[in-house]
């Protein structure tokens, strides 16, 4: 879902796999799921919304170091 750009249904999605009153994405982050990070980034990317997509990075980036 994420590599067709469908960044909310994919967070819907994943939801369904973590923590119930937690927002997905948060949680994915929590829990360092870094294909998530990568293939959200790159979506935000590709839909220019380059605000997100540096956000995303830097979380990763955050990880890392």
């Amino acid at each position: 879902m994420l590599r067709a750009n469908m960044i909310k249904e994919a967070e819907e999605m994943c939801s369904k796999f973590t923590r119930e009153g937690v927002n997905a994405s948060a949680n994915l982050n929590e829990m360092q799921c870094m294909w998530y990070e990568i293939e959200c980034a790159k979506a935000y990317r590709r839909i220019a919304n380059y605000g997100e997509a540096l956000k995303k990075c830097h979380e990763i980036e955050r990880v890392i170091d």
